[in-house]
């Protein structure tokens, strides 16, 4: 929910959704790449970088579909890409 939230500009509405899906400590790369991407474009840097950080590290190729779009957003947060 918190992803079509986003897609449709009101990342802020989504913030409850990133915070139920991920409140078991699930390290599904993917997910976490997506709750990046919605509390960055929310304004939660802090929060976006850590998410990122796990999903890049739990797998750094976690999604061809995504990968292009989360070296930018790890661009945008400063958040040091694995070597490859």
């Amino acid at each position: 929910m918190a992803w079509a939230l986003r897609a449709d500009g009101r990342a802020t509405e989504g913030l409850p959704y990133v915070d139920e899906a991920l409140r078991l400590g699930t390290l599904d790369g993917l997910l976490r790449y997506r709750a990046a991407a919605v509390l960055a474009d929310a304004g939660e840097t802090d929060r976006a970088t850590a998410e990122l950080r796990v999903a890049l590290a739990v797998n750094p190729s976690f999604s061809i579909g995504h990968l292009d779009d989360a070296h930018r957003l790890a661009r945008r947060l400063g958040v040091d890409l694995p070597a490859s």
